[in-house]
């Protein structure tokens, strides 16, 4: 069970940059080609897919329970947390059956955090403003096996912060579709992460979009999401269901032995709620999101080292979050 949830854990960060390709809705018009579909495809699902993303990210304040070098502390609180996430997505080379491209981009968290001292009876206050930027140059290739349509991809990741290199990471990922028609498409498939931060490097996917309806259908991407989707108004669409977040910063000047040493923070929450998006002009898509965010792991580590050698970790109260978005998507079509 271990392996399985530092498996997903890492294929979770690395989808942040890059995701795995899918069939296009019913809404899509024919294109010329499948890989064209699936890009389009990607889109609608995963806004940093997008040719352009910002978000703003504010969770209300919880408390948690840490656990350093095997010792638990109770009476922690995280006063504050917010987060800017700024992204784009630029096509580079473009052919009947594949595509290359990069994607840029840039997280700022912010988080005011209280620490409990039992032994002196008093708190600790700890800011954190951590830049993480990265890069990724991404492959994305369409064919067929056993006859059926096959979606394969490749990316090559760089990240870091505003101060130093971070990792070289790789994901690559294949996606067979299994059932196609104008009400159910199935895909399954494995995604291979390329990441010195992690022992397991393999995660089974699976991808269902079944219209019950003109505006009513479920949308589930495991394992990233679990939504249901309807269209309330014109030009709008409101989602309810869950999915999972995937964060990671880099953190310096913690060892006061070795003032050299970086360390890396991953955390993965699971994000229960509401998503409204409405199409403005000009293909400009406003987002609203809103619910309960619950932590499911998180880790603190020295950068040399793997992820299960954390040497902090926290279980954390449920929080409410409040999250505001706006994107360009070239491909995304009116209602009638």
């Amino acid at each position: 069970m271990k392996l399985i949830k530092t498996s997903t854990i890492l294929f979770c960060l690395l989808t942040n940059v890059t995701n795995v390709y899918g069939q296009d809705n019913k809404e899509i018009k024919e294109q010329d080609s499948i890989s064209k579909k699936a890009y389009i495809y990607l889109t609608q699902q995963f806004s940093v897919a997008r040719p352009l993303n910002v978000e703003y990210t504010y969770a209300t304040p919880t408390k948690f329970t840490s656990k350093t070098d095997g010792n638990k502390t109770d009476g922690n609180r995280i006063n504050h947390y917010s987060q800017l996430n700024i992204s784009t997505n630029i096509n580079i080379l473009k052919k009947k059956n594949w595509i290359l491209s990069t994607t840029l981009g840039y997280k700022n968290t912010n988080m005011d955090i209280e620490f409990a001292e039992p032994t002196f009876q008093e708190t600790k206050n700890v800011d954190i403003n951590a830049h993480y930027l990265y890069e990724s140059l991404n492959l994305a290739y369409s064919t067929k096996l056993f006859n059926k349509p096959t979606f394969l991809s490749s990316s090559l990741i760089f990240d870091g912060s505003d101060k130093y290199f971070g990792r070289v990471k790789g994901l690559v990922t294949g996606n067979i579709l299994l059932k196609s028609t104008d009400r159910t498409k199935i895909l399954v498939g494995l995604g291979l992460n390329i990441d010195e931060g992690t022992k397991t490097p393999v995660i089974p996917m699976f991808t269902l979009q079944h219209r019950f309806n003109n505006d009513f259908f479920a949308d589930i991407i495991l394992p990233k999401q679990i939504l249901f989707r309807m269209h309330p108004f014109k030009n709008s669409r409101l989602s309810i269901g869950t999915e999972l977040e995937a964060n990671t910063f880099y953190l310096y000047l913690l060892n006061p032995n070795n003032l050299s040493e970086k360390y890396e923070y991953r955390q993965v929450d699971l994000n229960n709620g509401l998503k409204y998006e409405y199409l403005l002009k000009h293909n400009f898509i406003i987002t609203a999101k809103t619910g309960v965010k619950t932590l499911i792991t998180n880790g603190l580590f020295n950068k040399k080292d793997t992820f299960d050698d954390k040497i902090f970790s926290s279980t954390q109260d449920p929080s409410f979050y409040f999250n505001l978005g706006l994107s360009y998507n070239p491909f995304v079509k009116k209602r009638k």
